[in-house]
């Protein structure tokens, strides 16, 4: 049973970091392609000026995310299931290369959805490497846990108090 535990609970873990990851990496996206631009093209005389033009990017997340995000996400999903797979199966925990995988996932979405489009890459591999950062602190720490054997107990051997009441042997 509790090999089974396990393996539901990996499960579980995966959906979750899987689900939470593309959170973050839309919203990277957003930001990266829609806020962060704001700054640099039109510069704001003052905070709230910044702020209402934030606040109405914002009104348009959900057209950016059918229009931009969901095609990269389509895309991305497959390759990342395959990747989370294999991490599981052979028990890959390095933040390192889930870094590395996400930015490549990023990119790859990026090339396929959208095509080479200078100076638009970054925010897509950017969202790639923060959605599996993610992914990682809630799952791929922890990958291959389901293969964990339990720990063994300690050969069975005399107790202390056994040793203290025996016959001395002459």
């Amino acid at each position: 049973m509790g090999a089974l535990f396990r393996i539901i609970w990996r499960l579980i873990m995966v959906t979750i970091g899987f689900y939470l990851a593309g959170l973050v990496a839309g919203l990277t996206l957003f930001v990266g392609n829609r806020i962060l631009p704001l700054q640099s093209s039109f510069p704001a005389r003052t905070p709230e000026e910044l702020l209402l033009r934030m606040a109405r990017e914002f009104d348009r997340l959900g057209a950016f995310t059918a229009d931009y995000a969901l095609p990269m996400a389509s895309f991305a999903a497959g390759y990342w299931l395959i990747f989370a797979i294999l991490t599981e199966i052979l028990s890959v925990r390095s933040i390192l290369i889930h870094l590395t995988a996400g930015g490549a996932v990023g990119y790859a979405a990026f090339l396929n959805t959208f095509g080479n489009v200078p100076g638009a890459m970054k925010p897509a591999i950017a969202a790639g490497i923060a959605g599996a950062l993610v992914y990682w602190i809630v799952a791929g720490h922890g990958a291959g846990l389901f293969r964990r054997k339990p720990a063994t107990e300690a050969p069975a051997g005399p107790t202390p108090s056994a040793i203290r009441h025996r016959r001395p042997s002459r």
